[in-house]
């Protein structure tokens, strides 16, 4: 069995088993907490208008990043052939899959979660949920990090997160607020914009220690409607 082929220019990273990673590139196991071991695990991040998928087994094993994202499903299987190919991996030998679930772009989750719901169902492995938006606080060194997406209109996608003992702890849920709610956040909160989006190996380093989900019942976590329904209903 094979994932199916692509010739999707991409950059990519490889790393030796278990090495440090650039805090800027990727995760560090050790200072994150990712102490599981021996899962062999393929990580999604779809959320964004770039993208990027990485192979982990104790670390990050190989990433790919691509700046066009990914629009189609076709498109991201050809790419995790070719980069399971790459690590010398089969389909057979991946264990779970993490995916980014939202908020983000509508079309990128959906072939995000998509894709892993087809993997997880024909392959029989784990698949577990990663919040977008926890993956791409997982960038920050701050005590006080916030994540903010444009939601449109003057608007923010606002998540709020602190680091305790080392791990980003969620501080409220993703909500939508005028884009002037970011002058009003407390004095050394760093905040994280498009220009700094969540990396696959920020998913796979979530991944490895969250519990594995029901891949019948894995939803996007939206939090607003697309424009066109909200063009529909009358709300913008």
């Amino acid at each position: 069995m094979t994932f199916g082929y692509s010739n999707r220019v991409a950059e990519q990273r490889s790393y030796a088993l278990g090495e440090n990673l650039d805090p800027v590139l990727g995760c560090v196991a050790p200072q994150r907490g990712c102490y599981a071991r021996g899962v062999k695990l393929l990580a999604l991040e779809t959320s964004t208008r770039q993208g990027s998928i990485a192979l982990w087994d104790d670390g990050v094993v190989a990433e790919r990043a691509y700046a066009a994202g990914f629009r189609q499903a076709k498109s991201l299987v050809g790419e995790i052939d070719l980069l399971c190919r790459s690590a010398g991996w089969t389909p057979t030998d991946l264990q779970r899959v993490a995916v980014s679930i939202g908020p983000g772009s509508f079309t990128g989750v959906r072939v995000g979660l998509g894709v892993a719901k087809m993997l997880a169902l024909s392959l029989g492995v784990e698949v577990v949920a990663v919040p977008s938006l926890l993956a791409a606080a997982q960038r920050s060194s701050a005590e006080r990090i916030a994540v903010a997406l444009d939601a449109r209109k003057g608007r923010v996608i606002l998540g709020q997160f602190e680091r305790r003992s080392g791990e980003v702890i969620a501080t409220s849920e993703p909500t939508i607020v005028p884009d002037a709610t970011l002058d009003e956040l407390p004095a050394g909160t760093e905040i994280l914009r498009e220009d700094t989006p969540p990396l696959a190996s920020d998913v796979a380093c979530l991944g490895v220690k969250m519990t594995p989900v029901d891949a019948v019942r894995l939803v996007p976590a939206y939090v607003r409607r697309p424009e066109p329904e909200e063009k529909r209903l009358g709300l913008v």
